[in-house]
């Protein structure tokens, strides 16, 4: 993919698109906590993604760097733009899902023991982890629930970076971009829509706390979904394995 350094991605053609999906296709984590895996991932996304609504802007080059996490560069003269990734999830769900990840065949996870709205202590973390034909506590959910919660979540990973972003030591380009790499808990709910409205009406609340700089667009790769420019064109591209061109 990257050049011996780990630096420089080169895409020429669609060839070399070809050569990033066959990457995709034979993906999978050996670490999930392997920041630059994700990282790398979900840039091949964003590329095949782009290429499959016609917003690939080919010859261009790719680098790897720091705040951003990538530069593209374009041949046309066109400007850079400056790619941001970041994960979104609660800390405390993340957590219990490493412990869950070590239990034996047959323990449950239920995700709605876990909220961004109310913060579960450390040493609590393991409150929705069952045993093996241990019953399950939860009572389910009820109306938006599920997509509220999504929504918050994603927020928060936005306004997290928002701030970043302005920074003395981000380096900021005429376009600057946010990946956002959904891990939250929320993978029983099925409404996009909904979700996506309420996301989109929290907008207001993405505010820098440092200066006036926000991102031009966001993106946000969810389970199997590419959603491009959520923001703005909304646009959902199916990024799974068996709908890569």
């Amino acid at each position: 993919m990257f050049t011996t350094d780990n630096s420089i991605l080169r895409i020429s053609n669609e060839n070399d698109i070809l050569k990033i999906i066959e990457f995709l296709r034979g993906f999978s984590f050996k670490n999930s906590d392997d920041k630059d895996a994700h990282e790398i991932l979900c840039l091949c996304i964003y590329v095949v993604a782009l290429f499959k609504i016609s917003r690939l802007r080919l010859p261009l080059t790719i680098e790897k760097s720091e705040a951003p996490d990538f530069r593209i560069f374009f041949d046309g003269g066109e400007k850079p733009i400056g790619l941001e990734h970041t994960r979104a999830t609660l800390e405390q769900y993340k957590m219990a899902d490493s412990e869950f990840k070590k239990r034996p065949a047959g323990s449950m996870m239920e995700p709605l023991f876990y909220s961004p709205f109310k913060k579960v202590p450390k040493k609590n973390v393991n409150i929705g982890i069952r045993k093996p034909d241990e019953q399950l506590k939860g009572l389910g959910s009820s109306g938006n629930n599920i997509e509220i919660e999504w929504a918050e979540t994603i927020k928060n990973a936005i306004i997290a970076k928002t701030n970043l972003l302005n920074e003395n030591h981000f380096q900021r380009f005429s376009t600057n971009e946010l990946l956002i790499e959904d891990e939250s808990p929320t993978e029983l709910f099925k409404e996009n829509v909904v979700a996506f409205e309420l996301l989109t009406s929290v907008k207001k609340e993405i505010k820098p706390k440092l200066a006036h700089v926000t991102f031009n667009r966001v993106h946000v790769f969810t389970v199997n979904d590419f959603v491009y420019d959520f923001f703005n064109e909304n646009t959902v591209i199916d990024m799974s394995k068996k709908n890569l061109p």
